[in-house]
């Protein structure tokens, strides 16, 4: 396995972190196509499970956006529930739902 560059491990732990790609362009001040291009040389140093593997350098990416997306859900979903009483009633149903799988 290639050793990652300190670049590369940078955007590697925004990513473990939970931050999108979007993001990661505006705290380091890039553009769409340079986190692209480190992301492919990332990809070709890892191989290409390198989101799911849990490397050294790199941890389990793809848990950790997991784990963020989860967050932001309850997060919304606790913020619905506080104006429940404004929802109409399928959106209620839909809250419900979504809280019995989760």
């Amino acid at each position: 396995m290639k050793q990652l560059s300190r670049r590369e491990t940078e955007i590697c732990d925004y990513l473990r972190a939970g931050h999108s790609t979007k993001e990661i362009i505006e705290m380091m001040g890039i553009k769409d196509g340079t986190i692209r291009s480190h992301l492919h040389r990332i990809r070709k140093k890892l191989g290409e499970d390198w989101r799911t593997k849990g490397y050294p350098q790199t941890g389990s990416i793809a848990m950790a956006v997991l784990r963020r997306r989860i967050w932001k859900y309850e997060k919304l979903l606790a913020e619905l529930k506080r104006y429940n009483h404004y929802l109409p009633p399928l959106v209620l149903s839909a809250i419900k739902q979504v809280e019995e799988e989760v």
